[in-house]
């Protein structure tokens, strides 16, 4: 069998290899931070001290996800037509296969997306809502006030927030340095740049030759290229001008232009529920009651969170 259907996306495989978190229960996953700083100050000797109940945590909580594929059998095909040394492949098997690459490709899709919008509240909270302000849109075209539960630039001021960028236009290299150090904070730095084909090679043409280096992520095995400190991979489900709104999969076009995504992932985890049916396991094949079809589905639960969303950025609307 050979998958003609599917495409790669390197960001879900490090993320599974590097920032999966197991959801032991409950109805939320919450994410700690501070948002403000305790009071202090130079004092002269003799000085009294405000001694005020000062809040500066608090914590962003985000509902677990439900996602299934569904794979449906005719009990005529497998016990009697695909058998035996006559059978050509493993209809089970392949089934399946096929359903863990649809479940693969729909997360993929939608990690670059939101779920607070009407019509994908079911939906990752992912990253066109993880970095974004509130005040300019990201590109989906929705600004997102809230993120988490907590109101950006309420008393969280700016603790989640990042702000987009909309290109509209060709990236320079200029564009690149300033928006990557713009997302740099003392020692803390993007290591992962995620865009589509045409993205990486938008890139690779504002580099001389002799400026470039290419190298692989040992973790996942994708190629790639080094810019700064961060390796620039090359996704299919990015959103891009050659994008797809799939009515099975997902919504990847992002007609206006490809999407450069300037991420640091010590801040970002995939969180999977324990229970080993709902963590991307199956469901067995459950019979009919008035006919010979078994169906069955493959299960995922969870959802992306981001603690640092001011160490990250989105820039979209990027073309030749």
């Amino acid at each position: 069998m050979v998958d003609n259907v599917f495409k790669n996306d390197p960001l879900l495989a490090y993320k599974k290899k590097n920032n999966l978190e197991r959801f032991p229960g409950g109805t939320a996953i919450q994410e700690n931070l501070i948002y403000a700083p305790m009071t202090g100050g130079a004092f002269a000797m003799g000085d009294t001290f405000p001694i005020t109940l000062r809040q500066i945590e608090t914590g962003a909580t985000f509902q677990p996800k439900f996602y299934r594929t569904d794979i449906a059998i005719a009990k005529e095909q497998v016990q009697v037509f695909n058998k035996g040394p006559e059978a050509v492949f493993r209809l089970v098997d392949a089934r399946l296969q096929n359903a863990a690459l649809t479940m693969s490709a729909i997360l993929a899709i939608a990690q670059y997306n939101e779920g607070q919008t009407a019509g994908r509240i079911l939906q990752l909270n992912g990253l066109a809502e993880q970095l974004n302000d509130g005040a300019v849109n990201s590109w989906t075209a929705a600004l997102y006030a809230t993120y988490g539960t907590l109101t950006r630039g309420g008393t969280i001021g700016a603790a989640l927030s990042s702000t987009p960028i909309n290109v509209a236009g060709p990236i320079t290299y200029k564009l690149l340095e300033e928006t990557y150090n713009a997302a740099c904070l003392g020692d803390e730095y993007p290591n992962l740049i995620v865009t589509t084909n045409l993205g990486i090679s938008y890139i690779k043409e504002k580099f001389q030759p002799q400026w470039r280096t290419e190298t692989q992520d040992p973790n996942i095995g994708f190629n790639g290229l080094k810019f700064n400190s961060a390796m620039v991979i090359q996704s299919q489900y990015c959103p891009g001008a050659a994008g797809v709104n799939d009515a099975v999969l997902g919504n990847y076009l992002a007609a206006a232009g490809e999407t450069i995504w300037m991420l640091n992932t010590k801040y970002i985890r995939m969180w999977v529920t324990d229970d080993p049916e709902f963590g991307f396991g199956f469901t067995g094949f459950k019979p009919a009651q008035d006919n010979l079809m078994v169906a069955g589905q493959y299960l995922f639960s969870g959802n992306d969170t981001n603690q640092a969303p001011r160490l990250m950025r989105q820039m979209y609307a990027v073309t030749g």
